[in-house]
This record gives C-alpha cells, structure tokens and sequence, in this order.
C-alpha cells in the first residue's frame, strides 16, 4: 500500500509537468526560470 500511495505521487508529479511544458517548446522553457524552477521542484 505504501508503495502504491508512493508511485501515485510520482504520476500526479509527472502530470503537473505535463501540463506546464505543454506546448512549450525548448528555448522557451529554458528562458522560463520560473517554468524550470517548478517541474524541476515536481522532480523533486
């Protein structure tokens, strides 16, 4: 059980940086500290 609640963190994680680079290429991703800064936090 625990490792399932464990893994269902990592997957809502993924999702919240799914939705954040959507449709975000890369050099606007890099030039969006705030964008890095908050999938970087989901990463960890």
């Amino acid at each position: 059980m625990k490792n399932q609640k464990i893994i269902l963190k990592i997957i809502n994680y993924i999702d919240s940086i799914l939705k954040y680079t959507n449709n975000v290429d890369y050099s606007e991703f890099r030039n969006n500290s705030m964008l890095v800064e908050a999938c970087v936090f989901n990463l960890s």
